[in-house]
């Protein structure tokens, strides 16, 4: 009887993996299609495209496959789906009104879905506080841009809508088992744009020819799909945090290597620093699975870096992000119009840090006298919303991981896998706050504004420990 069980346990297994799959291969063959149709077919059927999106999307039981697309589109793997306005998928723009996004309508359309749900999310008071300080200082310091400004409150939403889209652990398992495939098509990508030295868009459209190809002496770098690489490095330490893991170690660990690999390919010290220390500071509370699975660990950690390191274009380029990341040689030299400069981060911070001190408290708002910077996140997030705005975030970050601390208790998950699943969520925000620090100012809601999108899913998944009733073998 036990055998039979555990025979149908593991077929079930089986044809739930391969549904994944193809589920997964489908959607990017999609996306990559609809990349084709958006550069080369007539505007009109790139918007009935995005229409059937959200219409299937609005329908749909399941929402983690439409999430997915979202993440695709905003974070661009191969350029496919440019961030400039020019080649945006944009439903409509407007001289006078600006454009609205594909990503807007679908945040739209996902509180139309879910308005009626009431998940208990823990951190929501601290998020009104913040948006209701920011209405605040609107009478005070009036806006540059009302356009701009709606535009930020509605992609900010996204950090509470993310938890009402993924409800169950069937969403998030599904959800990251898409990253992880993504996290294969980035790295395909990155291939593409360091052997040929332009991104693969330019298959798909004559306004960026291919490049010169394949320089030795030329350090490519690849920023494309960096979130979704940076999220394959938290999908794959999640699956094996389990201990009923739902897909192959090796997938898991192919999302770890992989991902840090795509962000090693960037040679960009923030986003380098801060995975990192993720993989680093997590895998130490991982050492007693690791020696568990010691004979699959060595084995694929050995094979895979000697496989990686046979390929000359890939050595070559980890090369010279290496000499990259830690030669400071632009300390003696900064160069201020490029990420180069180490020195130049701080010169940047200077005119953030006079901006700042001229509001100190309540900072200069949204009526654009505030001078910013998106290089120097903390500075400018200072300059715009003060100390006051500034400690509310704080407020938000740090109440995000006390709470998730200290509640849960009712959670099904095992004890020690829940205090390693909450420990997995702290560090990968400690890591998202170094990128944000040293890189990008990706905390800020209007300095990026799809990088809420990027470390919202941490937050949805604390969330998620905490609230969850469903078994672990589920």
């Amino acid at each position: 009887m036990t055998t039979s069980i555990r025979t149908d346990l593991g077929n079930t297994l089986i044809r739930r993996k391969e549904h994944r799959l193809r589920e997964g291969l489908l959607l990017l063959t999609g996306l990559i299609i609809g990349a084709y149709l958006h550069y080369n077919a007539p505007p009109f059927v790139t918007l009935v495209l995005q229409v059937v999106v959200l219409l299937a999307f609005y329908k749909s039981r399941l929402n983690y496959p439409w999430v997915f697309i979202v993440y695709f589109v905003s974070f661009n793997p191969g350029g496919l789906f440019s961030l400039t306005e020019g080649e945006a998928l944009l439903l409509f723009s407007s001289p006078e009104i600006g454009s609205l996004s594909f990503q807007m309508v679908f945040i739209i359309v996902g509180w139309l879905k879910t308005i009626t749900q009431k998940p208990p999310v823990f951190f929501s008071p601290r998020f009104f506080v913040i948006v209701a300080y920011m209405l605040l200082q609107v009478p005070i310091f009036g806006l540059a841009d009302p356009i701009r400004f709606l535009r930020m409150l509605i992609i900010f939403s996204w950090l509470i809508l993310l938890p009402r889209l993924l409800r169950n652990q069937k969403e998030f398992e599904g959800l990251f088992y898409m990253i992880l495939l993504g996290n294969l098509f980035v790295f395909l990508t990155n291939l593409f744009q360091i052997i040929t030295g332009a991104p693969m868009v330019s298959l798909f459209t004559l306004r960026q020819a291919l490049g010169s190809g394949y320089d030795p002496d030329l350090l490519v770098r690849t920023a494309y799909g960096i979130q979704i690489a940076h999220l394959a490095v938290f999908g794959g330490l999640s699956y094996l945090t389990r201990e009923k893991p739902t897909i192959s170690p090796v997938f898991a660990y192919s999302g770890i290597v992989l991902g840090f690999l795509n962000i090693v390919f960037s040679a960009t010290r923030g986003w380098v620093f801060g995975s990192l220390f993720l993989i680093l500071g997590y895998g130490f509370f991982l050492i007693p699975r690791l020696f568990r699975n010691i004979m699959i660990v060595v084995p694929v950690l050995i094979v895979s870096g000697f496989a990686i390191w046979q390929v000359p274009i890939i050595r070559n380029q980890i090369l010279k992000s290496y000499d990259r990341v830690l030669y400071f040689e632009n300390i003696l030299n900064p160069d201020l119009d490029v990420e180069t400069s180490d020195i130049g981060r701080v010169i940047r911070s200077d005119p953030v840090l006079r901006s700042f001190r001229e509001s100190p408290v309540l900072g200069h708002g949204f009526g654009g006298r505030a001078r910013t910077d998106g290089h120097v996140g903390n500075q400018s997030m200072l300059a715009q919303l003060g100390i006051i705005g500034y400690l509310l975030f704080v407020n938000l970050w740090l109440g995000f991981i006390v709470k998730m601390y200290r509640s849960g208790r009712s959670s099904a998950f095992h004890e020690p896998e829940l205090f390693r699943l909450k420990m997995l969520c702290a560090i990968t925000f400690v890591s998202v706050f170094i990128i944000h620090s040293t890189s990008a100012g990706f905390l800020h809601p209007s300095s990026v504004l799809y990088g809420v999108i990027w470390y919202s899913l941490i937050f949805a998944f604390g969330n998620h420990l905490v609230n969850t009733r469903l078994a672990v073998s589920e």
